[in-house]
C-alpha cells in the first residue's frame, strides 16, 4: 500500500473501470444510464485531479501493478474502495480500506463514513460498519450510508 501519485492516474482509472464494470454485471440490476454515468466518470483526468486534490488516494500493488485503489475526503468519508475483480489480488480488498481507516483518525476523524453499494454492503458490515440510514439513490445508483468508529491514531 502506498499513497497514489499523479503518474498512477491511467493505471488507477483502468482498475476503477474494471471494478465498476464487474460490479454492474454481478451486482443488483442498475438502470443502464446510471451504470454508464458511473463508469464514464472513471477517467485518468478525474483520478489525477483527486490524487492532486485534498484528502487521500491510496493504491495497492502486486507484482508492480496497481490492483486496488481507495480514496477518502477531508471530511472523513471513504469515497472509493475498488480492486481488480479477478483474481482477487491477495489481500488488497481489505488493505485498501484499512489504509484509509488508519489515515482518517490522524486527520481528527473519530467516525468514518462510506456509501456502500448493494454489492459491497456485506463486505463493509463484516469490517465493522453499520447502517446509518435507509438506502438512497444518487446518480441513479442505490447506496447504503454506513459508519464505523475509528480507533485513535497510533502514537509514535
Amino acid at each position: 500500500m502506498r499513497r497514489a501519485r499523479p503518474g498512477d492516474a491511467n493505471e488507477t482509472a483502468a482498475v476503477l473501470r474494471a471494478s465498476v464494470s464487474t460490479s454492474v454485471r454481478r451486482g443488483p440490476r442498475q438502470p443502464p444510464e446510471a451504470a454508464a454515468r458511473w463508469l464514464e466518470s472513471k477517467t485518468a483526468h478525474r483520478v489525477r485531479t483527486r490524487i492532486e486534490g485534498p484528502g487521500r488516494v491510496v493504491v495497492a500493488e502486486a507484482r508492480r501493478r496497481i490492483v486496488g485503489v481507495g480514496a477518502a475526503t477531508p471530511s472523513g468519508q471513504i469515497t472509493l474502495n475498488c480492486v481488480l475483480p479477478e483474481p482477487r489480488p491477495g489481500d488488497a480488498s481489505k488493505a485498501v480500506p484499512s489504509a484509509l481507516e488508519e489515515y482518517l483518525p490522524t486527520q481528527g476523524h473519530a467516525r468514518i463514513t462510506i456509501g456502500a453499494t448493494r454489492t459491497a454492503h456485506g463486505f463493509h458490515r463484516a469490517a465493522g460498519y453499520v447502517e446509518t440510514a435507509a438506502p438512497h439513490v444518487e446518480g441513479g445508483l442505490e447506496g447504503m450510508p454506513m459508519t464505523k468508529l475509528s480507533p485513535p491514531p497510533a502514537r509514535t
